[in-house]
């Protein structure tokens, strides 16, 4: 089970920090990947090492083409540290993907972007697809007291955040912005 630390890692990091095979096995496993327990670990981690490195350049040149289309002076390109909060869900790891017209319809040639950002990654998209991952989230349930219900407690639902998303600017680009409003 993945501790605290380790949720707030990426994955080059958790497989720098992995100490035995298991580890590294957990953490193939979310990439998608089997590995040979007769491989040593430092092999194991070079060969997840490598992997990751092509998933995440291959989710790099996903969405830079896709901003290349799609970045215009009212939605200027932005960069922020983009993180999976539902950590525990392996179905997402290790990267999100999806199709998203920015709010302005289908673009010529009719084929809607596709945008693909890793767990952990600092990424470069438009303002509108940073917006549009602040603001997704998925029903959560939970427990709470309730003197009214037999049991004690009743299930209520509520919305939790899906994704972190946190702007990367310098003093300059903040000073620009205040300037511009």
């Amino acid at each position: 089970m993945e501790t605290e630390v380790q949720a707030g890692l990426t994955f080059e990091q958790q497989i720098k920090a992995a100490k035995d095979k298991e580890e590294l096995a957990a953490i193939a496993e979310k990439l998608g990947l089997n590995v040979d327990g007769r491989m040593t670990i430092e092999k194991l981690k070079k060969g997840l090492l490598d992997a990751y490195k092509a998933m995440s350049e291959e989710s790099k040149n996903i969405t830079k083409e896709s901003s290349k289309k799609m970045v215009t002076e009212e939605d200027p390109e932005v960069e922020f540290k983009f993180t999976i909060l539902d950590i525990s869900n392996a179905e997402e790891m290790p990267a999100y993907e999806f199709n998203f017209d920015c709010g302005r319809g289908v673009p010529k040639g009719g084929v809607i972007p596709r945008w693909s950002f890793m767990h952990g990654e600092i990424c470069k998209a438009p303002y509108s697809i940073y917006e549009h991952l602040k603001e997704l989230s998925i029903p959560r349930s939970k427990w709470v007291a309730d003197p009214a219900s037999p049991a004690g407690q009743k299930s209520v639902v509520y919305q939790q955040k899906r994704f972190g998303c946190e702007l990367i600017m310098d003093k300059e680009q903040i000073l620009k912005m205040q300037k511009v409003a």
